[in-house]
């Protein structure tokens, strides 16, 4: 008997074969404003452990300068606005970073860019931010220094993959390298590389990480992967209804949710993993490179920039899961 997850991989690629057929519902999503952040951030790493989001790192701009970020910013919407976290000392990753909460070590594992050089190029380190006593931790261990590389949490261990790697003699290509860290051993492990090398966006539900879109020197794609953890195998399941990039990701079983796609970056899209469809939310909001959450009833979308890209954004929005889990 096929498993739930096996049902949905099939209906994935029965509805997305020829490209999703999507649905678009009308732009009538109720849209909250939250706390503002205490400064714009875009391209910032975003995680929660259910209760508090944090923003790690990022971008924003010196007049028109770029900046990274060396800060946290957390915001616990049942105690009021954002704050800077006091960690034991300033995050070393900064630019185009990427984080992911583990319940099971109370930790939250960063990757992307730092100030701190090798040779004669700098170093894309995983960082680790402990909770339990706001302490970091530096892992120049990491076998896999790629700018915008993603990472993702399954069964204890973080999985990071990839983005734009960077060699010894200084040179950098994209990448298709997964990798896993095991925070209890420390042990990495070489997995199954990506279809393609790409900066790519995704979530995991049950057993199965999903991908969408993504991007490299040359194109911006539409395809969707599923990576599944058990067999350590990768494969297409579909495809969105146009090519996106700089988006962000928040999911709830059995849904997805892709803040910011489209050709304006103001659609919210949803997937549902039980039968591959796909909803489009028009909204007001043209964001790019927000950071995303799920807290409660609540998904929470923050940071970006707006104005094509000319200005950072510190809003903070929210907007009811009830508002996106309606049906035509």
């Amino acid at each position: 008997m096929l498993s739930q997850l096996s049902k949905s991989l099939l209906i994935f690629l029965l509805i997305f074969s020829s490209g999703c057929k999507s649905l678009r519902l009308p732009s009538s999503v109720k849209i909250l404003r939250g706390p503002s952040m205490p400064t714009g951030i875009f391209e910032m790493g975003y995680a929660t452990d259910g209760k508090i989001i944090f923003s790690i790192g990022g971008t924003t701009f010196l007049g028109r300068a770029r900046q990274s970020v060396g800060e946290v910013y957390l915001f616990s919407p049942f105690a009021g606005g954002w704050e800077k976290a006091h960690f034991n000392d300033k995050p070393l990753v900064k630019g185009h970073t990427n984080s992911v909460y583990l319940p099971n070590f109370n930790i939250i594992v960063s990757t992307g860019f730092a100030d701190i050089q090798k040779g004669d190029f700098y170093t894309f380190p995983l960082e680790i931010l402990d909770l339990r006593d706001y302490h970091i931790d530096y892992l120049r261990s990491n076998p896999h220094w790629a700018q915008g590389s993603q990472v993702v949490h399954w069964n204890s261990k973080a999985y990071v993959f990839g983005g734009i790697a960077f060699e010894e003699d200084g040179s950098s290509h994209f990448s298709n390298r997964m990798v896993s860290y095991n925070p209890a051993s420390g042990e990495w492990e070489d997995l199954a590389p990506m279809p393609s090398a790409r900066g790519t966006y995704g979530a995991v539900v049950g057993n199965s990480l999903y991908t969408f879109g993504g991007f490299d020197n040359e194109h911006t794609y539409a395809d969707i992967w599923r990576y599944d953890f058990e067999g350590d195998f990768w494969e297409t399941v579909g495809y969105l209804p146009y090519a996106a990039s700089h988006f962000s990701v928040a999911a709830r079983y059995p849904y997805i949710f892709l803040s910011n796609v489209g050709q304006e970056n103001n659609v919210i899209g949803r997937i549902d993993i039980r039968d591959g469809s796909f909803k489009e939310f028009e909204t007001w909001m043209t964001i790019v490179s927000p950071g995303s959450a799920i807290i409660g009833d609540y998904l929470y979308i923050f940071g970006g920039t707006w104005d094509e890209g000319r200005t950072a954004s510190n809003k903070t929005f929210k907007i009811p899961l009830t508002e996106l889990m309606m049906e035509e």
